[in-house]
């Protein structure tokens, strides 16, 4: 071929320079493993207010060792979403052996509880969801009742949705809270918490009609039977939100944002959902390292041999997406997992065949002119 900047190795490695650097801005920027935690008190009445990102965390372990014999439990916990178009993660119940195990999340206006059964080792993840259970700035308080028939969830007191199935046991109660965020992942909740109480029992539906009350009119007195926290947050100040049962846990509001168990390379099972999103980003992997393998293996072509040339293409694709993983797992806001691996590797590996095609494409059309000029 004769030179020029199409088959110039020079012109392909000074493109793949850039393509690196335009990656690394865009996948790290800004490289700041200790955000801000945008999370207040708010103002003039009870709770705290989390915006993105903040996250509450307490201190010690929620326990029910003071609790009755039994299994039974409910969640209590008066919300007031900042929107209805949105997820996140509005409490998350975790220990350092078995991580985010329960999760109380929203879902655009649903309400959307799942936990993670151990079955001989393998985790499989149930959930219920309660549809149209949120609105815009409006306050709500949610109760999550269950025992040995199941989970009842009541919305401001009043029964919303019944699941005989699903049993919410003390056990995956016991753990670290994390709340406006899970402990695991960056799935920021926007809203206010303005209460939020775990008993070891179930409530009827009476009971919960009356927590209700309790829960909306100060003058009443709250109902503290099985109690085993409860957080009012009445302090108005301060790094800590005291439970009002005993002396732990309490709730801590960190200055600087965390995900306390954040996963560092989640493995592709983990990370794998049966939804629209995991497949859509999954491909835009592929496509984001396509021009990479593409300047890359047209760089090698021209000075290797072109079955080695694609074999250091998605080995730098794919080195070069597990360093970025692997920083990203520093970084709050950004997810680490191997999926983004695989798929940029896979991305470089069709970008290599394509630089491929193209600059025999290239050789062709020179060929082919130069023997018609003769």
């Amino acid at each position: 071929m004769k030179p020029n900047l199409l088959n110039s190795p020079q012109t392909w490695r000074t493109l793949s320079v850039v393509i690196f650097i335009g990656i690394l801005i865009c996948t790290l920027w800004p490289f700041n493993p200790f955000p801000a935690n945008k999370t207040d008190w708010v103002s003039g009445s009870p709770g705290i207010d989390f915006r993105i990102p903040g996250v509450a965390l307490t201190r010690d372990p929620l326990t029910f060792e003071r609790a009755e014999p039994g299994n039974s439990s409910t969640l209590e916990l008066l919300l007031q979403p900042a929107g209805v178009g949105f997820g996140g993660a509005i409490l998350n119940v975790y220990t350092r052996s078995a991580p985010k195990h329960f999760t109380v999340r929203q879902w655009r206006d649903g309400l959307l509880v799942t936990h993670d059964l151990d079955l001989q080792g393998h985790f499989r993840r149930q959930k219920f969801d309660v549809d149209h259970a949120f609105k815009a700035g409006k306050t709500i308080l949610v109760t999550i009742s269950s025992g040995t028939n199941g989970t009842r969830v009541y919305l401001d007191g009043k029964l919303a949705r019944d699941f005989p199935k699903f049993v919410i046991t003390r056990q995956e109660l016991s753990g670290e809270l994390a709340m406006g965020n899970s402990a695991t992942d960056y799935e920021p909740w926007p809203g206010k918490l303005k209460g939020f109480a775990v008993y070891s029992r179930e409530l009827t539906d009476v009971e919960a009609a009356q927590h209700y009350q309790a829960w909306m009119s100060s003058a009443s007195q709250p109902d503290l039977e099985g109690a085993v926290a409860r957080y009012a947050f009445t302090e108005g100040q301060g790094a800590v939100a005291h439970n009002e049962i005993s002396a732990e846990p309490d709730l801590l509001i960190p200055t600087a944002f965390q995900i306390p168990h954040k996963f560092l390379l989640k493995s592709p099972l983990r990370e794998y959902r049966d939804d629209g999103k995991f497949h859509k980003d999954f491909i835009v992997n592929v496509i984001g390292f396509i021009p990479l393998g593409f300047l890359l293996g047209g760089y090698w072509t021209l000075t290797k041999n072109p079955r080695f040339a694609l074999f250091c293409a998605v080995l730098s694709c794919g080195t070069f997406s597990f360093f970025i993983e692997f920083t990203q797992a520093f970084i709050p806001s950004r997810g680490s997992g191997w999926t983004d691996v695989i798929s940029n590797s896979l991305g470089g590996l069709v970008g290599a065949i394509l630089a491929q095609t193209f600059l025999r494409w290239i050789e062709l059309g020179q060929k082919e002119a130069s023997q018609a000029w003769h």
